[in-house]
């Protein structure tokens, strides 16, 4: 065990290594974490992701866990609320003879220590004499169980029990969804009056919401039985409500056909299975007064549970942990919090996968409120900024997430904004015709096809929105699409930027300008502009040997688009846009979302991108302990909807702070890995320890240091960021791919290149299972390897620094 890192586990505990070699969390006491921001003032609550490419779950301070599936829509399976012990998961319990509790994580004066590690979470008791250790893993891989580990010693004669609560809870659609929470404390009395009143539309939104849920659930027919030779209870689940899909493959925004749920024994003796009304669970003697336990707990059909608890038997954690290990690893000496983050980011990236069953794809949703509490996956930009790391680190992952969003694609070209249930696709109500969609896409196929030389996936045949239409086209001619979408269907304002619809990244931009109508119908966007200018011809380049006449077509575009940029030129930075009534936005305001794809693009000349790279630093970056705040001071919005230095008004976001590293890499590299540093976990932790997330995990944006609650995150009558503010994939994706390009690690038409830009200190390695950058004394070594059997080898070029 190596020692802690001091300040970089805030209050709440402190980072170390464990026996595999991992990083590891040791949580505080929970004693001691007395005035702090927690989960409804409760420290038991707080929690860390256990997942594989097949489920999630969560792991509360508490001892119990909250088991998600999302094969035919997000469920969970049990309660979370320690108020209702019926309904919790993996609720454990060690019983004298007569069933009274000796230990169980219900008792209020049981002092356990909690470890959160890569691939899971550990609880240890000692008291009295009495040894207990219970450790829930998820084995590494396209597995849909968790394996729990549990020994005891020290008791006289007694039973251990393994509860699990049977409560399942479908994240069905939600629109606004934040129960009431007060106004920020800088709004004016008539931003307050007005506050309230969103919130009461909200929570009347948010209620009925929940009562759906609940009587979704109440149309649950449950029946329970008991697999003796297998020693398994198996809880099948039938929906015998209205809204019922004609046949289980139709998408549905209610799920009639859920997977069954199991707890089976792998080890042990005369197993005693509880099935009550809302929970199973094991009854196991501890007559010698020891006993050493293994459970497994998933969601699989009958037919398929010998096969899945024989394979389940043999894994051993180790073996996890090791294929763990090999994820990505990076060694950098002077800066060991940046090195044991990118460990632990690539973990939280891949654990975050689920099994989407209508999409036939192990897809990354970005998790957080969104996922969790909307309970609407997407954007399909999301989706695409996981891409662009797991090339490197999960590149299976990163085609399925691709092949997700070309299914989520109509023939038209228009990219449905988000999914739920059982693969139906949505708006989301505001978001009718985002922008920018088709140029995330071809980001995200060119990152793909060059960084892992599979161009053969250009090939292949992918169904349109919905399957059953049966209409399908290559991935060569999805390229095509997003092309003549953003060429005719987005198409140019009257400044010649390409128009922002309902939105580009920044959802809430139409609440920047006076009239929303005029801005959706004519506003233009220069974050869309800024970034077709870089991607245009990288796309161009996919289809260049059969299409040459478009690719052509593309290019010119970009070129036109990059004059429109240049106009927009305020003297300081570039402008974001225009409103639609031929009012520029952004002239007082500097956009960092914008101005960082101006700088990757390369746009404007030296003096230009150099005064622009000082004004981001001075203006944004300087004054923020955690990264650079998206604006350089609150924008105006419509009725107060988003609090000043929150969200999209100023807060510092994962997504944004990626590219900017990104840009200073090719400007100021210096800037770059001071900004790596900034926008790290280990930076939030000392910057505020008393906040329990920004420490394992976070959200995709935090509170500006100038704001009402600074470091803490967001919330408006839509999205209750607070309620559920980790698990943001962006949180974990961006830094990743952000230090590979602070590495020098691009992608094009050649393959991986490696550019060295003096910017990692020292001598270092960056280790992934398809690519190995190691720099010593100034000499860079690669090596290339291909992530599949069979798979061709990525063509990897180095050269000279810049």
């Amino acid at each position: 065990m190596s020692g802690p890192n001091s300040g970089e586990g805030g209050a709440f505990g402190s980072w170390s290594k464990d026996e595999q070699g991992l990083p590891c969390f040791d949580l505080a006491p929970l004693s001691a974490l007395k005035d702090t921001v927690v989960p409804q003032n409760d420290p038991r609550k707080i929690w860390h992701q256990v997942g594989n490419d097949r489920l999630t779950a969560t792991a509360h301070a508490g001892g119990w866990m909250g088991l998600y599936f999302a094969d035919r829509g997000y469920v969970r399976t049990a309660g979370l609320d320690p108020e209702n012990p019926k309904e919790l998961g993996g609720l454990w319990s060690v019983l004298d003879t007569a069933g009274n509790r000796v230990l169980s994580p219900l008792d209020p004066d049981l002092r356990a220590s909690a470890r959160w590690g890569v691939g899971y979470a550990r609880w240890e008791v000692e008291r009295e004499g009495v040894k207990f250790s219970r450790r829930v893993w998820a084995p590494f891989g396209d597995i849909p169980a968790l394996r729990v580990d549990v020994e005891i010693s020290g008791v006289q004669v007694g039973f251990y029990a393994e509860d699990w609560g049977i409560a399942p809870y479908a994240v069905l659609m939600g629109g606004l969804m934040t129960r009431g929470e007060p106004a920020p404390e800088d709004h004016s009395p008539l931003e307050k009056i007005l506050w309230s009143l969103m919130g009461v539309a909200s929570s009347t939104s948010r209620a009925v919401t929940e009562r759906l849920r609940k009587a979704y659930r109440n149309r649950l027919k449950i029946h329970t039985h008991y697999l003796g030779p297998l020693e398994t209870i198996l809880v099948h689940f039938a929906y015998g409500g209205p809204f019922k899909a004609k046949t289980p493959e139709e998408p549905g925004w209610f799920d009639s056909y859920p997977k069954p749920f199991f707890l089976s024994l792998l080890n042990g003796e005369a197993a005693d299975p509880r099935m009550e009304e809302g929970g199973i669970g094991f009854r196991l003697p501890l007559a010698a007064g020891s006993g050493k336990f293994s459970f497994a707990v998933g969601s699989a059909e009958e037919k398929d549970l010998p096969a899945l608890l024989a394979s389940l038997r043999e894994k051993s954690f180790e073996e996890t942990a090791r294929s763990w290990g090999k994820e990505f690893s990076a060694e950098l000496p002077g800066t060991p919090a940046l090195a044991r983050e990118a460990k632990w980011n690539a973990y939280y990236l891949r654990s975050s996968k689920v099994r989407d069953d209508y999409f036939e794809a192990n897809v990354t949703p970005q998790g957080s409120a969104y996922t969790y509490i909307h309970g609407a996956q997407g954007a399909p930009r999301d989706y695409v900024l996981c891409v662009a790391p797991q090339v490197f680190c999960d590149p299976a992952g990163a085609r399925d997430n691709l092949r997700l969003v070309m299914r989520m694609t109509l023939p038209d070209g228009r990219i449905y904004y988000a999914h739920t249930g059982f693969g139906k696709c949505t708006w989301a109500g505001m978001h009718t015709a985002p922008s920018d969609l088709p140029l995330f896409l071809l980001w995200g196929l060119t990152e793909y096809v060059w960084g892992t030389g599979d161009s053969l996936f250009l090939d292949e045949r992918v169904p349109f929105y919905p399957k059953e239409r049966g209409k399908e086209s290559t991935v060569r001619e999805r390229v095509l699409l997003a092309w003549e979408y953003l060429h005719h269907g987005v198409r140019r304002g009257e400044h010649g930027l390409l128009r922002a619809g309902s939105g580009d990244w920044s959802d809430p931009i139409s609440l920047m300008v006076k009239d929303q109508g005029a801005f959706r119908a004519r506003g233009e966007s220069l974050f869309n502009s800024a970034f077709a200018v870089w991607v245009l011809p990288r796309a161009a380049d996919l289809i260049e040997s059969t299409h040459p006449a478009k690719a052509r077509e593309m290019r010119n575009f970009a070129e036109e688009l990059r004059a429109a940029v240049e106009r927009a030129w305020t003297g300081e930075w570039f402008l974001r846009g225009y409103d639609g009534l031929g009012e520029p936005l952004g002239e007082s305001h500097l956009f960092l979302d914008a101005n960082a794809w101006c700088l990757i693009a390369r746009i404007g000349d030296e003096e230009k991108r150099q005064m622009l790279v000082k004004n981001i630093r001075k203006l944004l970056d300087d004054p923020s302990p955690i990264g650079a705040t998206i604006l350089n001071e609150p924008h105006p919005i419509r009725l107060g909807v988003l609090g000043r230095g929150w969200d999209c008004n100023g807060g510092v976001w994962a997504a944004v702070n990626g590219l900017l590293s990104w840009a200073y890499s090719l400007h100021d590299p210096a800037l770059a890995w001071r900004s790596l540093e900034k926008q790290s976990l280990a930076a939030h932790a000392r910057a505020y320890p008393k906040i329990w997330y920004g420490i394992w995990s976070g959200p995709d944006a935090y509170n500006a240091h100038y704001a009402d609650r600074p470091g803490e995150t967001f919330v408006h009558p839509a999205t209750p960021m607070r309620e559920f503010p980790v698990m943001n994939t962006n949180q974990h994706a961006l830094p990743l791919f952000s230090l590979l390009r602070a590495a020098g690690v691009e992608t094009s038409p050649e393959g991986i290149v490696v550019t060295p830009r003096k910017i990692i200190p020292g001598d270092w390695r960056i280790e992934t299972p398809v690519l190995s950058v190691a720099s010593k004394n100034g000499k860079i070594t690669v090596v290339a390897r291909s992530f599949e059997k069979d798979a061709a080898l990525p063509r990897v070029t180095v050269r000279a620094a810049s």
